[in-house]
């Protein structure tokens, strides 16, 4: 279910693409699957640039302005060769612009870097920028943001397998639905820039979605978007980087998976925590209630 695809997507203009879903919701995923497709460079790591604008506007000097926003930049997640180039970029650029702002910055540096790898856009993977939607998509233009959704039985699994000693019950659940809440209501005011996406829809029908996502992003599909590499796997610690000896694929062994990893109390706690109209309206069949 790619939740409410309309007719507006259809003349998309093309921009950059966030992806904002919880943790563990294939946020990864979809942004590798984007940086497959020729216009998009592939930002995989959470970029914490937004929450800083205040911050690094304040800063008055030019040079330290640039220092600042490139620490919270972080390219270097995508390469060190490519920190290094858009720092020396930045540089020489804020002596012509010393009046530039912290979005100004963030814009040149990221054009820079989409150019320098002779892409078109960047599609980023960005958790955080739920909290920042409305600002994201005012400040970028013609962006999109896509809202990763998981059920959220596999999310309490795939946090239990990544940290044993976490919780994933109160905290999880009161969160999951929060997020879910603050996207609806994202989607409901921005319906041509803003969608939700299910995990289960990516990797259960994945040209289907990707068809679908591609056309409210403007681009054209192309199905090696579907050839995606395995990483970051819950059990494991959490990582980046494609191994030599990766697989490739969207696979469908993480659906529906958790009653094989939470005890009967942990499900039962998770269904009283329950928003029993959203949770049916996204999940209406979840292995352990059927």
């Amino acid at each position: 279910m790619l939740s409410r695809m309309g007719d507006d997507a259809k003349n998309a203009v093309p921009g950059p693409v966030y992806i904002c879903g919880r943790q563990h919701s294939g946020n990864t995923v979809l942004a590798l699957a984007l940086g497959r497709l020729p216009p998009f460079l592939a930002l995989p790591q959470d970029l914490p640039y937004f929450e800083h604008l205040e911050l690094i506007d304040q800063t008055r000097n030019p040079r330290k302005r640039v220092a600042y926003a490139i620490r919270c930049m972080m390219l270097e997640l995508e390469s060190a060769r490519l920190q290094l180039e858009v720092s020396a970029w930045l540089n020489r650029w804020i002596l012509d612009h010393s009046a530039a702002s912290a979005i100004d910055i963030y814009l040149e540096a990221m054009h820079f870097a989409v150019r320098s790898r002779r892409k078109e856009w960047w599609a980023q993977k960005a958790t955080s920028y739920i909290f920042y939607a409305d600002q994201v998509l005012d400040l970028v233009p013609n962006s999109r943001m896509i809202y990763m959704l998981r059920n959220p039985y596999d999310l309490a699994a795939s946090k239990k397998q990544r940290d044993p000693g976490i919780d994933r019950i109160w905290a999880h659940s009161v969160s999951w639905y929060k997020g879910l809440r603050k996207a609806l209501a994202l989607q409901e005011r921005h319906p041509a820039r803003f969608r939700i996406v299910r995990y289960e829809d990516l990797v259960l029908a994945p040209e289907t979605t990707m068809r679908t996502l591609c056309n409210f992003l403007g681009v054209a599909f192309d199905p090696q978007c579907l050839d995606v590499p395995h990483i970051n796997r819950a059990e494991k610690p959490h990582v980046w980087t494609v191994d030599a000896d990766a697989t490739y694929g969207l696979s469908r062994s993480r659906v529906f998976y958790y009653p094989s990893h939470l005890a009967q109390p942990e499900m039962a706690a998770l269904d009283q925590l329950s928003s029993r109209r959203l949770l049916h309206e996204f999940y209406p069949n979840l292995p352990h209630q059927t």
